[in-house]
């Protein structure tokens, strides 16, 4: 599955907030996350999930050829750094576009955002685990593409989003120097054990 939820890798507490949050206004809760390679396909979704009447799980097959070629140059043309624009398809684009029309969508990560910009979905919860500019500096990955385009594009995908999860105070002020007035909101993915 694609489409599946961000939730799933929350612990109970916090999931069961977000949702609530998210559902506030009776919307379903869809979600994009982890696409991209072979080892980060699932076939079937959490068991978790299957009765849980929340979440509506879609699944998606990304397809080769003209179509996905043409969307990979569109998002190349787009600004989005090649790495990330591998995972762009267009059956992701018109997954999400129909989920988007009465639910939130989650974009879980940079690949996801991406396809919500190149797709034109409006509006998107970006989830970033990181923030792109500072770990790819960091670790010397220039597998996506050049810094400058993985700012612009970083830049864009938080200017964009309706609302940017960071995991970190580090990465709050990161993306905020970033793009200054984009809104943002600490979610913490870890537990402090020693509370």
């Amino acid at each position: 599955y694609h489409l599946e939820k961000y939730v799933d890798y929350m612990d109970p507490e916090h999931r069961d907030d977000y949702v609530s949050w998210l559902q506030s206004d009776g919307k379903k809760v869809a979600n994009t996350t982890r696409f991209g390679g072979p080892s980060l396909m699932k076939s079937e979704p959490a068991p978790e999930f299957s009765g849980d009447d929340r979440f509506r799980l879609h699944p998606v097959h990304a397809g080769r050829g003209a179509r996905r070629l043409a969307t990979y140059l569109r998002a190349l043309a787009d600004g989005v750094p090649r790495g990330f624009a591998r995972g762009v398809s267009p059956e992701l684009i018109d997954g999400v576009r129909a989920l988007a029309r009465d639910a939130y969508v989650v974009a879980d990560g940079p690949v996801p955002g991406a396809v919500m910009l190149v797709g034109g979905t409006r509006p998107f919860v970006y989830s970033a685990q990181n923030v792109e500019t500072d770990l790819r500096a960091r670790i010397g990955d220039t597998d996506v593409g050049s810094p400058r385009t993985l700012r612009r594009f970083e830049e864009r995908l938080l200017g964009t989003a309706a609302e940017t999860w960071m995991v970190s105070e580090r990465d709050m002020k990161l993306a905020a120097e970033l793009s200054p007035g984009a809104p943002l909101r600490l979610v913490p993915n870890a537990v402090d054990v020693a509370a």
